[in-house]
């Protein structure tokens, strides 16, 4: 869709199933990150931390630590600080 909130609100409407992004700023996800959130999605950053500018990967409770493990296998985390 182009803009961060926008993608975190249609994961949240069952529109989507993951979100990930790197390098956003707290106001590019912010409000999505909220509505996510509110709809029971788990929202975290690199290796179960915040999220950050670093790493956001929003999905279902269920399936975001497979997700994030197939996401490291991809090599996503690759130069993190």
């Amino acid at each position: 869709m182009g803009a961060a909130s926008l993608d975190l609100t249609a994961l949240a409407a069952g529109q989507l199933d993951i979100y990930f992004e790197r390098m956003l700023q707290p106001w590019d996800h912010a409000a999505g990150v909220l509505i996510a959130r509110e709809a029971g999605a788990e929202i975290r950053g690199w290796n179960g931390s915040p999220p950050d500018i670093d790493w956001l990967l929003a999905s279902h409770p269920d399936v975001i630590d497979e997700i994030e493990s197939v996401l490291v296998t991809a090599g996503a985390h690759f130069d993190l600080r």
